[in-house]
């Protein structure tokens, strides 16, 4: 069997864009042995009970954690072998931004 993958995938307009298709490709990586974790750029507020509660419905219904990144670069608060996310631009680290910025100069 190939080796076992750490897939992050962001939620909103992505997950929330197609659930029962997202749902389904979540228990499949399961099953292959995979694991998948919701990776998004909201805040984890816990003084409010109600808010995030759409995302942890989700991760409580598939037996999967969740990573708040705080409007940080996902990269820097997660590491992951695979990234799904409508807006990619929400991955990189700062310093490959950085860096990718420099050599556009």
């Amino acid at each position: 069997m190939s080796r076992k993958l750490s897939i992050a995938m962001d939620f909103d307009d992505t997950y929330t864009a197609m659930p029962e298709i997202w749902d389904a490709f979540i228990e499949a990586c399961k099953s292959a042995g995979h694991k998948v974790t919701i990776v998004t750029a909201r805040s984890e507020v816990l003084s409010m009970p109600s808010y995030n509660h759409d995302i942890r419905t989700v991760c409580d219904r598939h037996g999967i954690s969740v990573v708040y990144t705080e409007g940080e670069q996902k990269a820097e608060r997660f590491k992951a072998d695979i990234w799904i996310d409508d807006f990619p631009g929400n991955i990189p680290k700062r310093s490959v931004i950085e860096y990718l910025a420099g050599t556009f100069d």
